[in-house]
C-alpha cells in the first residue's frame, strides 16, 4: 500500500529519470517479508544494550521503547541465529538485483506521515487500510538496507496535499556512494522540489 500522493510523486521521479536519459525499469520484490527477522535483530540488540537502563529508569523512557526492549528478552538464541541467516538471504537478493540495475529508487516511506499517537506495536493505517506492522507497512522501503548495509539516502520528492514532505530513497551498491550522490543531485535538479512547503488554503496571511 502506498499513499496516492506518494505514488504520484514516484511516477514524477520516474519521468524525471527518463527525461535525463536514464533507462528506468519497475521491479517488483517483496522485501517486507524480512520484517520479522529485522524485528528480532533490532529488539535483541536494544535489549542487550539498554535493559539495565530500562530496569533502573523505566519512567524515563518512552513506553514504546520499553516494550521494544522487553520484547527483545523473549527471543531465543535460535531465533537470532535464524534472523541472521535471513539477513544473509536478503543481502544476496539485493546483490542479485544490482546485477541488473545500477541504482534502486523507491519511495522513502509508504505515507508522508502517521498520526503522532500511532502505536508502533500495532498495525498501521495507510490510505484507510490496515497495512500490518509499522516496519512492514510504513517503512518497508528502508529497513532492508539497515540489515544489508547498502548505502542509501532520502531526498525531497515533493509535498502532499497537507503540506507534508514526500521523500524518495536512492540505494546503491556497496562502495558506490559517489554514483548514488551524483545521481541524486541530477534528479533533484530535474524535480526542482520547492524548499518550502506550498502555501495551503488554510494558512493564515
Amino acid at each position: 500500500m502506498l499513499e496516492p500522493a506518494l505514488a504520484d510523486a514516484f511516477d514524477d521521479a520516474i519521468c524525471a529519470i527518463e527525461a535525463a536519459g536514464h533507462r528506468a525499469r519497475r521491479i517488483e520484490t517483496d522485501l517486507a517479508r524480512f520484517e520479522p527477522a529485522f524485528r528480532i535483530q533490532l529488539e535483541s540488540v536494544l535489549a542487550a544494550r539498554f535493559l539495565a537502563s530500562v530496569r533502573d529508569n523505566r519512567d524515563h523512557h518512552d513506553r514504546s521503547f520499553v516494550v521494544t526492549v522487553e520484547d527483545g528478552l523473549r527471543h531465543r538464541g535460535i531465533d537470532l541465529a535464524a534472523a541472521n541467516a535471513a539477513r544473509t538471504v536478503l543481502f544476496h537478493e539485493i546483490e542479485r538485483l544490482f546485477e541488473q540495475i545500477d541504482l534502486l529508487v523507491t519511495p522513502t516511506v509508504a505515507a508522508a506521515s502517521l498520526p503522532a499517537d500511532t502505536d508502533p506495536h500495532a498495525p498501521v493505517q495507510i490510505a484507510g487500510q490496515s497495512c500490518g506492522p509499522i516496519r512492514a507497512g510504513w517503512y518497508s522501503y528502508t529497513f532492508p538496507f539497515n540489515m544489508t548495509g547498502h548505502p542509501a539516502l532520502s531526498m525531497p520528492g515533493g509535498w502532499n496535499d497537507d503540506g507534508l514532505p514526500i521523500g524518495l530513497q536512492i540505494v546503491g551498491r556497496w562502495d558506490e556512494e559517489d554514483r548514488m550522490l551524483v545521481f541524486a543531485r541530477e534528479l533533484a535538479m530535474r524535480l526542482a522540489v520547492p524548499r518550502r512547503r506550498p502555501r495551503l488554503a488554510t494558512d493564515a496571511g
